[in-house]
């Protein structure tokens, strides 16, 4: 069985760390602080991060690089996905125009984690803001996909209490998720138009029935369909057989 070493980045403290991106190209790792309302860099060569904030965009839930312009990124925030635009070292990023919006009459819910596909489709969900009760009961949110021919989020799945992990197989023909509030990493299969059908349940980490002190959190995989759960309130990263 192989063995993991965790190592500390050089970065700052986070008020809620979400969605490490890792760009093969410009060996750098992108993520967000979603109540530090910031994005960071973490230059590998350098082994320094860079840390910025956008004037009006208090909360940020995502950060995903957009191919072909190394200074474009698209951004979370509140229920709109976000084009600003950074040259990866400044302390200041800047809004350049909203791509689209969900939800909007929905002030109490904003986006969470997402992720695009090998092929380039986004792919996110939503929640209810954690201060508005309890969001194991509520399960307000909605998890999509966008549809860049009509310009539109098609709805994929209801009545998500914390919509977090996703990830492909390498194929691209299997999607992984997580809806922190079902405690379990589901399975889907994946058509030519990325949506999804025949949820399968690949792990349940209930005890006995019972929840656990812990949220399964963000995922990715590896090539051979290893799946890595990171877990919230559980400091802990369970490598798990999607088989």
């Amino acid at each position: 069985m192989a063995s993991y070493k965790v190592e500390q980045l050089p970065s700052p403290l986070s008020v809620l760390g979400e969605g490490p991106h890792w760009d093969v190209e410009r060996q750098s790792l992108y993520y967000n602080d979603i109540y530090g309302g910031s994005i960071h860099r973490y230059d590998y060569a350098e082994n320094k991060t860079y840390n910025a904030t956008i004037d009006g965009f208090p909360v940020i839930s995502f950060i995903i690089p957009v191919k072909g312009n190394d200074r474009h990124f698209i951004i979370g925030t509140d229920r709109k996905v976000t084009l600003v635009d950074w040259d990866g070292r400044s302390e200041k990023a800047t809004f350049v125009r909203t791509v689209g919006e969900v939800e909007p009459t929905m002030e109490d819910n904003r986006f969470n984690d997402a992720k695009v596909d090998s092929k380039g489709r986004f792919y996110g969900g939503t929640m209810r803001l954690e201060a508005k009760g309890d969001i194991f009961e509520m399960r307000l949110g909605t998890f999509y996909r966008y549809d860049a021919k009509q310009g539109k989020f098609v709805t994929l799945k209801e009545k998500i209490g914390v919509s977090n992990g996703l990830c492909w197989n390498e194929a691209g023909n299997l999607f992984y998720y997580i809806d922190s509030c079902d405690l379990d990493v589901k399975e889907y299969q994946v058509d030519a138009n990325g949506d999804i059908s025949g949820e399968r349940v690949v792990i349940d980490f209930r005890v006995n029935g019972e929840r656990p002190p812990f949220v399964p959190d963000g995922m990715t995989i590896d090539a051979n369909g290893s799946l890595y759960v990171a877990t919230f309130g559980g400091s802990t990263v369970y490598k798990v057989n999607s088989k």
